[in-house]
C-alpha cells in the first residue's frame, strides 16, 4: 500500500519531480491555488493534483489504498490515525489554524456571537456534516454548549471552547482562546492575545478529568498579552496591565500589574486609579 506525506507542501522545496497528488480538506480550498503556485516556484517542473473533499472519507481512502502523496486534513486527528496505522511516511504537522465563523444574506447584528442564532427570523442553519467535517463537528458542539450573553463584541481569530460562560455587554479582543472551565462575568474587557490556562500539567493526548475553573467577575479588565493562570478569580472591576501573568486571585477593584503580576494599587469602578476608598478624584464615584 502506498503511504503518504503529511504536510505543509509549500515547506518543501525541490524535492519533487513529476507529478505529485493532494487529498486537501475543502476548508482549504479557498487557499490551494496560492499554495500550489508557491510550491511550483521552486518546483516548475512538478505537477499538482488537488482533490477537495471532506477530511473523514480522505481518512477512508487512503485506508483502502488511495494513492495520495500529500493528505492536508481539516483536524489533527484524522492524519494522526493514519499515522498509528502505520500508513504515512511522516508524523503530522500542523500547517494552519481555524476559528468558526458565521455568515448570512440577512443583515445581522454580529456582535451578539452565537446567541444571534436565538433571532426568531433565522429558520433555518446550515454547518457542515459533524459525521466527516471537523469544523461541522465544531459547530454543533459550540451551538449546544457554549452560553453567550446579549451584546457581547467577540472580535476576529477568537476561539471559545464548549464549557465556557460569556456574559452581556462582554468584549474579547482579537487573537484569544477561551478554553473549557472559564467563566467571564459580565461587562468584562479582554484585551487582545490574552492568554488563558486550565490545565497545571499538560501533555499531548492526556486529559483531566475536569479543568481549571477560572472566573474573570463582573466589569474586570485584563491587559494585551497577559497570561492568566487557570484555577483562580479575578474580581469585580479589577485591572490587570497588558502584558501580566497572573498567577493568584485579585480582589474587589484591584489594580495588579507585572511578570509575576504583583498588587499595585486601586481603581475606581470608572478605571481610574484611586486610594483605598475606592473612588477617584475625577468621578466621585459617580460612574
Amino acid at each position: 500500500m502506498k503511504k503518504i506525506i503529511l504536510g505543509f507542501m509549500v515547506l518543501c522545496s525541490s524535492i519533487f519531480a513529476g507529478e505529485i497528488t493532494v487529498a486537501a480538506a475543502a476548508n482549504v480550498s479557498y487557499a490551494i491555488d496560492e499554495l500550489v503556485k508557491e510550491f511550483n516556484k521552486t518546483n516548475p517542473d512538478t505537477k499538482v493534483q488537488v482533490t477537495l473533499g471532506s477530511s473523514g472519507k480522505f481518512v477512508t481512502q487512503i485506508e483502502n489504498g488511495a494513492p495520495f502523496d500529500i493528505f492536508m486534513s481539516a483536524d489533527m486527528k484524522f492524519p494522526q490515525a493514519l499515522f498509528d496505522k502505520k500508513l504515512t511516511t511522516t508524523a503530522p504537522v500542523i500547517y494552519a489554524q481555524g476559528a468558526l465563523a458565521m455568515l448570512s444574506s440577512k443583515e445581522l447584528d454580529y456582535s451578539k456571537g452565537i446567541n444571534i442564532l436565538n433571532d426568531i427570523s433565522i429558520s433555518k442553519i446550515a454547518v457542515a456534516n459533524p459525521k466527516t467535517a471537523p469544523y461541522g463537528a465544531a459547530a454543533i458542539e459550540a451551538i449546544k454548549n457554549a452560553k453567550i450573553g446579549n451584546n457581547c463584541n467577540i472580535n476576529a481569530q477568537v476561539f471559545i471552547e464548549n464549557d465556557v460562560i460569556i456574559g452581556n455587554n462582554v468584549t474579547v479582543k482579537s487573537g484569544v482562546q477561551i478554553w473549557d472551565g472559564i467563566t467571564l462575568e459580565d461587562n468584562v474587557f479582554i484585551g487582545p492575545n490574552v492568554t488563558f490556562t486550565n490545565d497545571f500539567l499538560p501533555r499531548s493526548k492526556q486529559y483531566p478529568k475536569e479543568f481549571l475553573k477560572t472566573t474573570i467577575k463582573k466589569s474586570a479588565s485584563v491587559g494585551a498579552n497577559s497570561t492568566i493562570i487557570g484555577g483562580i478569580a479575578i474580581g469585580e472591576y479589577a485591572m490587570i496591565g497588558a502584558g501580566s501573568v497572573v498567577t493568584k486571585d485579585i480582589g474587589h477593584q484591584e489594580l495588579w500589574y507585572g511578570n509575576a503580576a504583583k498588587h499595585n494599587g486601586y481603581v475606581c469602578k470608572c478605571g481610574q486609579k484611586c486610594g483605598r476608598t475606592l473612588i477617584c478624584d475625577e468621578c466621585k464615584g459617580k460612574k
